[in-house]
């Protein structure tokens, strides 16, 4: 099983109540550059844009929240759920990566990510977890909202920071 399917049937047995993957978005902008992320989980005020990451590329992953970035603040194409989520401001968006590598470094893309966050100034969270960590953390969860929870343990947040809605 690749690691995107397990990702999705771990989340997938959460609740058989309700769809809570809304599967692989793509970003793109007028000049045709694109990037995409492997799921997103929407929640009322919040949506995390989930990266399984299976080979502990933490310099990769740190390019795709950068270009994610920049094609937030610039000129996109607008599909209907896109500006939902970007445009019509009642959103908070987490980039969260969720690393399968048996041996890596939670603190190397940590790090990475959160130096770009302050360097771009970027409105889009950040957040890592090793696949077998949400496993173990997800053995308890059974709703949509302490998956949310779960989730927001494992995000960076700056002292003082308040996570403004873009």
């Amino acid at each position: 099983m690749n690691r995107e399917k397990e990702f999705s049937t771990i989340i997938n047995k959460i609740s058989s109540e309700e769809n809570i993957l809304l599967g692989k978005i793509n970003f793109r902008s007028n000049d045709e550059v694109f990037i995409s992320v492997d799921n997103v989980i929407e929640f009322e005020d919040e949506v995390f844009l989930i990266e399984i990451d299976s080979s502990n590329q933490a310099k990769l992953v740190a390019g795709q929240y950068a270009l994610l970035c920049f094609l937030f603040k610039n000129p996109i194409k607008k599909n209907d759920y896109f500006k939902s989520i970007i445009f019509d401001n009642k959103k908070k968006i987490t980039f969260f990566v969720v690393h399968c590598y048996k041996n890596y470094n939670r603190e190397r893309s940590l790090n990475n990510l959160i130096f770009l966050k302050q360097n771009l100034k970027s409105m889009i969270g950040v957040g890592t977890i090793h696949m077998d960590d949400l496993k173990r953390n997800l053995k308890n969860v059974n709703s949509k909202v302490d998956l949310l929870n779960s989730l927001k343990s494992n995000c960076y947040k700056q002292p003082n920071e308040q996570r403004v809605k873009i």
